[in-house]
């Protein structure tokens, strides 16, 4: 769906200008198995690499969740904040896998909206348009190399430092116990023995990895969308003032910069509804694309935050008590 508008200006160097702005977003996309193809179809190969991805994933992600669900519900201590700090990471997990089914799921609606945006970076209303658009990408590039850094810096962390500096307990039976970044009761197998440990430590460390790169890409979409939305909301604005201005707007041209500005304004704002045909505007498509994987990350963040919080409490009058406070 390519936008035609009345004089509009071919930018041309829109390519380089897409790879510019989607270029961070769909390195992890890739990885993942969900970055949708613009210009075609996917061939049978790709396909078939594509499920294997999407598997492989889902299952690194599982690697976690099943077996910490076990170990917090029938393994951990019998105390209330015992399972719910063992509890935490599951949850987590849990989370991560909603959020990268609804990426899968509404995987067609983001390649109508980056398609979208790859028309607008194509067509631009006003010679100024590309300098907008570019300084708004440059934010949402930020902000996605701001979520890269604390992201992995922080989890990778966790599941290298941590099980690596963790002080290892001797049991009765004269057995090492070596903690992972997450407990779990693996039914087949004794992962402290080796090479199973090592084993599930490169595991987790991989399972992590997709985690946190499922969030990193719900954070690098939205920005590039919403950035990009902001753009052309400052583009419509030029526009208004050009129509309203005398020495731009003249009585010859006034009809054309009229539908211009209402064009721009129904592609961005507002959708119309015919009989034949549902022309939905890039706002709309923004918001129903991205609200399911953000509803899931402020209730998994919310519900985190609440664990956490009274697993400070529960430690610290546990301290004070033990210290006769």
């Amino acid at each position: 769906m390519e936008r035609h508008l009345p004089q509009a200006h071919i930018n041309m160097s829109y390519e380089q200008d897409i790879k510019y702005v989607m270029k961070p977003v769909q390195y992890l996309l890739r990885i993942l198995g969900i970055w949708p193809l613009l210009e075609r179809d996917l061939s049978t190969f790709e396909m078939m690499g594509k499920i294997l991805l999407i598997t492989l994933c889902c299952l690194l992600v599982c690697i976690i969740v099943l077996p910490g669900f076990l170990y917090s519900v029938f393994f951990s201590e019998d105390e209330p904040h015992a399972k719910l700090m063992t509890i935490e990471p599951v949850i987590y997990s849990f989370v991560a896998f909603i959020k990268y089914g609804t990426l899968i799921t509404y995987e067609n609606k983001f390649k109508t909206c980056l398609r979208h945006v790859k028309d607008d970076w194509k067509f631009v209303a006003l010679p100024s348009a590309r300098e907008i658009m570019i300084e708004k990408a440059k934010i949402g590039r930020n902000v996605f190399t701001v979520c890269c850094i604390m992201l992995y810096c922080a989890g990778l962390s966790f599941h290298t430092v941590v099980p690596l500096t963790s002080r290892r307990v001797l049991t009765d039976g004269n057995v090492t116990f070596r903690p992972l970044a997450y407990a779990g009761y693996y039914i087949v197998f004794d992962e402290q023995r080796t090479p199973a440990y090592e084993i599930m430590f490169l595991l987790q460390l991989f399972s992590g990895f997709v985690m946190y790169s499922v969030t990193i890409v719900l954070y690098g979409l939205i920005a590039l969308l919403v950035m990009h939305a902001c753009a052309q909301m400052k583009i419509l604005m030029m526009l208004m003032e050009e129509l309203v201005s005398e020495q731009i707007c003249t009585e010859e041209n006034v009809n054309e910069k009229l539908s211009m500005v209402v064009e721009h304004q129904i592609r961005i704002r507002n959708y119309v509804l015919t009989i034949t045909d549902v022309a939905f505007s890039f706002l709309y498509l923004v918001e129903d694309t991205m609200r399911h994987s953000s509803l899931f990350e402020i209730l998994g963040s919310t519900l985190m935050l609440c664990l956490v919080g009274y697993c400070i409490l529960i430690v610290g009058s546990t301290f004070r008590s033990c210290h006769g406070e």
